[in-house]
């Protein structure tokens, strides 16, 4: 989870630097959209071990990560490769 973290900070900086939108270009980018959601997923996760408030949000936000990465894998391997 941390060199995901470093991997979006250094994202952000490299398209600073190219004067992109980093905002902008994760919303372009379907594959940035499961990365996202998995970050996110990891870390309500783990907030929901030691608050247990946030059990069902880290579970919804888990399925919507489980779906998106699905569906990218299925777009990219049965639709776009061949």
């Amino acid at each position: 989870m941390i060199a995901m973290i470093f991997i979006y900070f250094f994202f952000v900086i490299v398209n600073i630097a190219q004067q992109f939108n980093p905002l902008s270009v994760i919303i372009t980018y379907y594959s940035l959209w499961g990365a996202t959601l998995a970050l996110l997923a990891q870390i309500f996760s783990m907030i929901a071990c030691n608050r247990e408030g946030w059990f069902k949000i880290a579970y919804i936000t888990t399925e919507i990560s489980y779906a998106v990465n699905t569906t990218i894998v299925i777009v990219f391997w049965f639709i776009l490769w061949p």
